[in-house]
């Protein structure tokens, strides 16, 4: 169940409330082109509320560790021409008023860097997998530091990132879709060998694709989906 409410001296913020049974409560806090994901634990901040440095520096930290990126995208560090990339195109995309974006996820009481959460949106990409394709759909995706690994944390994110994309994009977002179609769909893919993330998937997500993929110059993955219309 979902309530909404608009908070401060102007209508151009939003603060929106989701009972979620597994996690309890998430809320969405919407400042213009800045939201804000929390709940008791974790907090989901969308890019621009930051510093690019400081964001750099982070994300180097995440990105260039052999242990949190084995298996997550092409299973290689990330270089810093592509973090800095990176991280500069995602905050002018949440600054244009984008909403599939990337999110630093902090933990909610020191407010330290736990990981990220990506948020995109597949026309096309995965329009062959499965014997009825995944044409125009919402990806979720996520990378979390080895320090929190087994916590529950994984979990929290991926759910946090699936009621993000129930509840915003559809609902509270308008300028993106004037050219483009809503997502009827949620995805995400794992490495097969990814037996922490493929048990949360299985968790959140409503349907799974029996048979492996390749992505990303030769990984082979798995694809999650749960219809959203």
């Amino acid at each position: 169940m979902m309530y909404a409410c608009v908070c401060g001296k102007s209508n151009d913020m939003k603060k929106i409330n989701d009972r979620n049974e597994k996690i309890k409560n998430i809320d969405f806090l919407i400042k213009q082109n800045e939201i804000t994901i929390y709940t008791e634990r974790v907090e989901m901040q969308s890019l621009n509320q930051h510093a690019e440095d400081f964001l750099i520096e982070k994300y180097t930290g995440l990105l260039q560790s052999p242990e949190n990126i084995a298996l997550f995208c092409e299973g290689e560090p990330w270089t810093t021409c592509q973090i800095k990339t990176l991280i500069r195109n995602e905050m002018q995309k949440w600054n244009e008023g984008n909403r599939f974006c990337i999110f630093s996820v902090h933990d909610s009481k020191t407010k330290k860097i736990m990981g990220s959460l990506h948020i995109s949106h597949a026309l096309q990409e995965y329009a062959a997998i499965g014997i009825h394709g995944h044409e125009n759909v919402a990806e979720i995706g996520y990378i979390l530091d080895s320090e929190f690994w087994g916590k529950g944390y994984g979990t929290e994110i991926a759910m946090m990132g699936l009621e993000y994309v129930k509840h915003i994009i559809g609902k509270y977002t308008d300028a993106e879709f004037k050219e483009l179609p809503i997502p009827k769909e949620a995805i995400a893919t794992v490495h097969p060998l990814n037996e922490g993330s493929k048990r949360i998937l299985q968790k959140i997500f409503a349907y799974q694709e029996p048979v492996e993929f390749i992505k990303y110059n030769g990984q082979p993955r798995l694809l999650f989906f749960t219809p959203l219309v």
